[in-house]
Order: C-alpha cells, then structure tokens, then sequence
C-alpha cells in the first residue's frame, strides 16, 4: 500500500487516471487474489479493503485500509501495484 500522493506528482497522477474506470466492490469480495495474475492497480476512495495472506488454508489479515468519503484531505491510497511491476503479475497477498 502506497500513500500515493507523496509518491506521484499530479502529472504523474494525470497518466495514470486517464485510463482509469470506476469499479464497485461488495463486502468481502476479493479484488486481487493472492497467486493470480493481476494487472491493474486500484486507488481506493471510499470503503475498507482488508490485506490477507494465505497461510496453510488460513487467512492473516495483514493491515486493513481505510478511506472516508467525509475526509476529503486524507491522501488518496492505492493498492494492487506492486503486483504490476512484478515480472511474473502474482501478487503475494490478496486484497478483499
């Protein structure tokens, strides 16, 4: 998880957005699955998304990720890129 307002500047923020979408996940449905090839990053602007780590058929939350729609001026966070830096586009934990 990056806190991607310090590690973009708003043209690098420009590139990115411009080909963006926006997508509506439900409580507990998985946006990135551990071991899957993912190929998108997400920046989250309203909700919770849990970090899990599958272990021996086991789920260790690892951090869970907050965004408020009431606070505006918290840094927007984004989540799923490292995975698309990777040589191989697996990430190491799920996002959910």
């Amino acid at each position: 998880v990056v806190q991607a307002e310090k590690a973009l500047t708003h043209a690098d923020w420009t590139v990115v957005l411009g080909g963006s979408s926006v997508a509506t996940f439900k409580k507990d449905e998985v946006i990135i699955e551990q071991g899957k090839v993912n190929k998108r990053m997400f920046m989250l602007t309203t909700g919770r998304v849990r970090i899990e780590k599958q272990e021996q058929s086991k789920a260790i939350v690892l951090k869970v990720i907050e965004k408020s729609p009431k606070k505006k001026d918290e840094d927007p966070v984004v989540f799923g890129e490292l995975s698309i830096i990777m040589s191989d586009n697996r990430p190491t934990v799920s996002c959910v």
